[in-house]
């Protein structure tokens, strides 16, 4: 991970948030479209997918440097 990229990780993260959206929005159309109702193409979706949330918290630890990450934070601070 670039050091940049370390210190712009809220925009990584709204853009794979954005990204984790537009595939369950597919999917959930792919299902309805295979004749699901619009509540059981959502649930399938997101069974399929797993949690957005926690997809996105594995994708911000594997983007952590913990050290540069504790003292940002206590920077911040």
């Amino acid at each position: 991970m670039g050091v940049f990229r370390f210190f712009r990780r809220a925009q990584w993260d709204d853009e794979r948030a954005n990204e984790l959206e537009d595939y369950l929005a597919h999917e959930r159309d792919d299902n309805i479209a295979r004749g699901m109702t619009p509540d059981e193409a959502a649930h399938a979706a997101w069974r399929k997918l797993g949690s957005p949330t926690r997809i996105r918290e594995e994708i911000y630890e594997m983007n952590t440097i913990p050290f540069l990450d504790a003292l940002w934070q206590d920077l911040r601070y």
